[in-house]
């Protein structure tokens, strides 16, 4: 995440379960299976920021994920 400043950066990693046990990484994790249907779905998406050496500056972060689902 980068601050509204973009002068300072926060890593984080997403995960797709509550203990972030389970990284999203690249190429994609699969998150759901089955055979498909028309009810909604919903995908929570959890993200953690790892142990840093040094606390950033208090301030607004922020960043955008873009989320694609490929069936």
């Amino acid at each position: 995440m980068k601050s509204a400043d973009g002068k300072n950066f926060v890593p984080y990693e997403l995960c797709s379960d509550r203990g972030c046990k389970t990284v999203w990484t690249t190429p994609p994790i699969q998150i759901a299976q089955g055979k498909p249907t028309h009810d909604a779905v919903t995908t929570p998406i959890y993200a953690k920021i790892p142990k840093l050496a040094a606390a950033p500056p208090a301030g607004v972060y922020r960043d955008t994920v873009i989320y694609t689902v490929t069936y």
